[in-house]
């Protein structure tokens, strides 16, 4: 008798098997979702805007001591810091997930995981790109626009004209590329 308990009785069938992975693989992307719930909240439609208002909410909720002694700066420094916190544990969780899918399908990740790991991934450095963008405007004015939707190198859309002077990228006319005409930065204290 094939036994119901001992090594060969422990295996399942590969249909089942699979079913039985496909199963397991869907829980952990629930659980993940959970784990994520919350960075994802906190990290959507982060811009300047979103920072400076989180930062006064933070002064504001101090008494006036704390607040005299902090300053928006570092009220800001705490926000960041809270949302760049945010982020960790969305990529640990990713990461996390990543291990347990890969000790789920020893012979390969199904399509549909991939396909999850890569939209995951691509909305975490959505998230991280636009914190880092916020934090670049807050402190130094606005970063200007993003690149189209719809680019060319997409092939969303067309150049819509041809560059004015019609010559190939370059330096212009009697100019040429070198490090050792760089200017001199004026960043640099002078010499007194």
């Amino acid at each position: 008798m094939s036994g119901s308990s001992g090594q060969d009785g422990d295996k399942l069938p590969p249909t089942l098997a699979g079913a039985v992975s496909e199963r397991r693989g869907r829980v952990a992307l629930a659980a993940y979702g959970t784990v994520v719930a919350d960075p994802r909240k906190e990290l959507s439609g982060v811009d300047a805007e979103f920072l400076t208002s989180l930062a006064w909410e933070y002064l504001t909720g101090l008494d006036w001591k704390a607040r005299q002694d902090l300053g928006q700066a570092d009220a800001l420094d705490w926000v960041v810091g809270q949302l760049r916190h945010a982020l960790t544990c969305w990529t640990e969780a990713l990461r996390q997930l990543g291990e347990h899918l890969v000790w789920l399908y020893p012979a390969g990740l199904p399509p549909w995981a991939t396909d999850f790991g890569r939209a995951e991934a691509e909305a975490l450095r959505t998230a991280e790109v636009g914190l880092l963008r916020a934090v670049m405007e807050v402190h130094h004015g606005t970063s200007g626009p993003g690149p189209d939707a719809a680019a060319w190198w997409d092939g969303g859309q067309q150049a819509v004209s041809q560059p004015r002077a019609r010559r190939p990228l370059g330096p212009a006319p009697g100019r040429t590329f070198s490090s050792s005409a760089r200017p001199e930065s004026t960043l640099r204290p002078s010499p007194m």
